[in-house]
């Protein structure tokens, strides 16, 4: 079964969603990433039919959700939601919550806890007893039990501790991939995006900016959004029109792709420090200002100032560590990623 959004658009002052387009396949997962109030979770709630879009269709296998005088209640859709907060009812415990919802048998609601990653000890807990990875568990099961034609994630772990997420995101992929339903999934957390997507959307201002698989995503990315929030890459405005386009650091070309304004995408690889005496033309040493040091697992990571524009510069081992104020002189070392700046991409 596929999921079929086109032309969808959502207004609410000031805030403005689309119009946009996306595909969902059944038995994949798709993550819609992006940096809180994007537009993400507004875009569940209109596949959920929480809202009416201003303009659209949106279509399930053969049933159009929501298009020109059509709009299916939510309660008629079939849609299996995990609500940030959870929506748990406080009254009931574990396993009532999911034959409540799925009308089932206590045989089937069981089995579907315990796929869920719910130990049949905590069954008969409430929602107020459990923890937070159980209460999510516990959420996706009974977002699962109505045997839902479409299920969406908002933020599904994000009251997780961090040491229980590995395993709560085997279970994710396993039931999206499980079912013939798509599964949506809303984050802003780059790392479980990367593990959780089939297909990734990168989101922003209400609207797709960049969409594909996600190590291609990381791999290419082609706009400066996508390179910034999944690479943490430092971006360096190109200078000029054309296919050839300069910076401090030399002169790049730019692919035919890119429409309108340009940029480096540059990773702490890809700069080093360099001696007087090199660097030239298209690969130029550029005098800088370090603002800052740390070390992570990469080793010691320099933030310099190019040009108003924060850059990291990986040192290489055994290289001497300066000091926030001194001044260096770095170069690329190794081709760098051009990146769109402006609208979305190709």
């Amino acid at each position: 079964m596929t999921l079929r959004v086109s032309a969808l658009r959502f207004e609410r002052d000031p805030f403005t969603l689309g119009p946009l387009d996306l595909e969902a396949q059944g038995g994949r997962m798709v993550v819609l990433i992006g940096p809180s109030g994007g537009g993400k979770t507004t875009l569940l709630r209109l596949l959920a039919g929480l809202e009416a879009p201003n303009a659209g269709t949106v279509t399930l296998g053969d049933t159009l959700f929501s298009g020109p005088s059509v709009f299916v209640p939510a309660a008629e859709r079939h849609v299996g939601f995990v609500f940030q907060g959870l929506a748990l009812w406080p009254h009931m415990n574990a396993l009532a919550q999911v034959r409540f919802a799925g009308r089932s048998r206590k045989k089937d609601a069981t089995e579907l806890l315990l796929r869920a990653g719910l130990p049949a000890a905590l069954h008969k807990r409430l929602p107020g007893e459990l923890s937070g990875g159980e209460a999510q568990r516990l959420a996706i099961a009974r977002a699962l039990a109505g045997r839902p034609r479409l299920l969406l994630l908002d933020e599904p772990l994000r009251s997780v501790d961090p040491h229980l997420r590995d395993g709560l995101q085997r279970t994710l992929r396993a039931l999206a991939h499980e079912g013939e339903h798509p599964t949506i999934c809303v984050t802003h957390d780059r790392e479980e995006a990367l593990v959780l997507a089939d297909d990734l959307i990168v989101m922003a201002e209400g609207r797709i900016l960049e969409r594909g698989q996600a190590s291609e995503l990381c791999r290419k990315p082609k706009h400066a959004f996508t390179a910034r929030f999944l690479l943490r890459a430092g971006i360096l405005p190109l200078q000029g029109l054309g296919t050839k386009r300069g910076c401090p650091l030399g002169s790049f070309s730019v692919p035919e792709w890119v429409k309108g304004e340009a940029a480096l995408a540059l990773l702490p690889g890809d700069l080093k420090l360099s001696q007087p005496s090199q660097g030239s033309g298209t690969n130029k040493a550029v005098l800088v200002p370090v603002l800052d040091r740390h070390f992570d697992e990469r080793g010691w990571l320099l933030e310099v100032d190019l040009k108003g524009q924060a850059l990291s510069v990986l040192l290489q081992p055994n290289e001497p560590i300066p000091d926030p104020g001194m001044q260096v002189r770095i170069q690329l070392s190794r081709p760098p990623l051009v990146v769109q700046t402006n609208g979305e991409s190709a």
